[in-house]
């Protein structure tokens, strides 16, 4: 495969995002691969918007992504995805009707998308393909399950160092409001939780 410096970097780096998830030959993520398309957004670009059908599945190489819905002017923030994470509509991509949701860019971001016929082509076509779907799968639920037992068992502090410690090159991009939804506070709480934060690690 002639394959560009670049495109060979983005290569390796989803060949390891997805043998996390577990075994892949050579040969076969190699056609999987091929079937995927590089894709860069500015910040503030959707990827999808509600009623409109999400056709891809996004694998973020660099950058990030708010997912939200809205209702009455508001802006409820149920997810925010950072590099070598997985983003979609999953309710609209797998049943293949409107979104309900909006995906949008907070920073400028560089994503490999596979779209749905393609993917379910592979999976046909492709039995490991098919067992690291399931597994992806199983990996966005778990996030999703961790996201809301976080709610439950961790202070609105000890989710923001959370935040901040697996993701600090994006998360101070994030607006205020945002990250405040996400976190299911208001903006001023979040703004003491902030500089809590700030002076506690300018004295270490």
């Amino acid at each position: 495969m002639n394959l560009t410096e670049e495109k060979r970097k983005i290569s390796q780096f989803f060949k390891t995002a997805l043998l996390n998830l577990g075994e892949i030959d050579d040969s076969v993520f190699d056609i999987f691969f091929s079937k995927t398309k590089t894709v860069e957004y500015p910040k503030n670009r959707f990827l999808i918007e509600p009623g409109r059908q999400e056709d891809y599945i996004y694998f973020i190489i660099d950058g990030g992504v708010i997912v939200y819905v809205e209702k009455g002017g508001v802006q409820y923030i149920t997810n925010i995805c950072f590099t070598n994470q997985f983003t979609s509509a999953l309710n609209s991509f797998l049943v293949r009707l409107p979104s309900k949701y909006h995906i949008k860019t907070i920073v400028d971001s560089k994503f490999l998308a596979i779209s749905y016929d393609d993917l379910q082509y592979i999976y046909r076509e492709y039995p490991q393909i098919n067992t690291l779907g399931r597994l992806m799968m199983e990996r966005l639920l778990l996030e999703k399950r961790e996201r809301e037992l976080d709610f439950m068992i961790l202070s609105a502090e000890e989710r923001y160092n959370k935040l901040i410690k697996n993701h600090p090159k994006y998360i101070q991009q994030v607006k205020q409001k945002h990250l405040a939804s996400f976190l299911g506070i208001t903006p001023e709480s979040l703004s003491r939780i902030r500089k809590k934060y700030h002076k506690f690690n300018s004295t270490i």
